[in-house]
């Protein structure tokens, strides 16, 4: 978990011993109420945002170790509701800090009885670096670029105990990404797009390992009237975990996904309408979600650029 992302996935992992509802944030980028000032650009020194997102899953049904959908054992069912929040701020000319919290209310009820947990899961800090570090201007080159290395700590204490679902996942991940953008048409299209790798560690406590992961996000947007729409598709793919010393590629997560979004100006603010819909997927939760988010940037002038800043200037 930026980007996000900066920016936030709910997972439930289904082990063989037993049930073990797990809500963890593993994939920063694209999530639905993703930045809607998201630029590759970094900010001038001293300007920033913030960003608030509300998103609601409610689901019966998940994508098994083989790819296939199906709904959970016993009659369960899923429902999870967090609030995350997002700021960034511009640092010096060419570099930006971001961080990102999430707050989670995770409920997983089955046949046998029901299991809740709310706190605060695993907050994430990252660095980018935009082409202005090097002295060069994005509205200058083709494809606008930067870097974007980040962090997740674990936000709770992880509990051995099946009966309670762990709020984290226990362990520090780093992870690198190569981000992009380009407007066309004069501005009316915008596209967007990213490329990792997250290095995940070790939960000490249960000698558990998730596998690395894959991640790459691309969307198009652009005005529509008063509105903005935007459509991304996200995709991430995971190596096999190790447990107790033992790889599991029966374990290994994927996923596949289409966030489309609307939004809208309120004041100085935006507000943005998102969904979730997974397309595919291993080892983790299926069923539509939705994103009510409310971006307030500061400094940035009347209008965000996804390539460049000269606007603001």
């Amino acid at each position: 978990m930026t980007r996000f992302l900066g920016c936030l996935l709910l997972a439930v992992l289904l082990f063989p011993s037993g049930l073990l509802a797990q809500g963890s944030c593993t994939v920063p980028h694209g999530i639905s109420g993703a930045p809607q000032g998201l630029t590759i650009a970094t900010m001038p020194p001293g300007s920033g945002w913030v960003q608030l997102t509300m998103f609601r899953l409610s689901t019966r049904d998940q994508f098994d170790q083989l790819g296939s959908l199906e709904p959970y054992f016993g009659e369960g069912h899923l429902k999870t509701t967090s609030l995350l929040a997002t700021a960034a701020v511009g640092v010096v000319t060419g570099v930006e800090v971001r961080f990102h919290l999430p707050v989670h209310s995770l409920h997983f009820g089955e046949v046998s009885g029901a299991r809740d947990k709310v706190g605060v899961g695993d907050p994430r800090l990252s660095l980018r670096l935009g082409s202005r570090l090097l002295g060069l201007d994005p509205e200058s080159l083709p494809v606008s670029f930067g870097l974007n290395a980040g962090v997740k700590f674990p936000g709770s204490e992880f509990p051995i105990d099946s009966q309670i679902i762990p709020l984290t996942e226990g362990q520090t991940d780093w992870e690198l990404s190569l981000e992009f953008g380009r407007s066309l048409a004069g501005g009316s299209l915008q596209v967007i797009g990213w490329a990792g790798y997250r290095w995940r560690g070790l939960n000490e406590k249960v000698d558990r390992k998730p596998g690395n992961e894959r991640f790459a996000y691309l969307s198009v947007g652009g005005p529509l009237s008063r509105f903005t729409w935007r459509v991304g598709v996200q995709g991430l793919s995971g190596a096999a975990p190790r447990v107790l010393g033992l790889h599991l590629p029966s374990a290994r997560r994927s996923m596949l996904e289409v966030f489309p979004t609307l939004g809208m100006p309120i004041g100085s603010g935006f507000l943005e309408v998102g969904a979730r819909v997974p397309i595919d997927g291993r080892n983790l939760p299926a069923g539509n979600a939705v994103s009510l988010s409310f971006f307030l940037p500061w400094g940035l002038g009347d209008g965000i650029s996804v390539v460049g800043m000269d606007e603001f200037d």
